[in-house]
């Protein structure tokens, strides 16, 4: 899954999206990857993962 995250990362660069302004997050089970992409805010928050 490591190309999917730097297909995630380029996609951001390519966008003007600094790493400061989001955060990924690995999750799932073995047999399914998941990723999450949460856009932070300027106040410091972190939005709580789905479930």
């Amino acid at each position: 899954m490591n190309a999917f995250r730097q297909a995630i990362n380029g996609a951001f660069e390519y966008n003007k999206i600094l790493p400061h302004q989001y955060k990924i997050v690995e999750g799932g089970i073995k047999s399914r990857m998941m990723y999450e992409m949460y856009l932070l805010q300027g106040n410091g928050k972190e939005p709580k993962p789905s479930e």
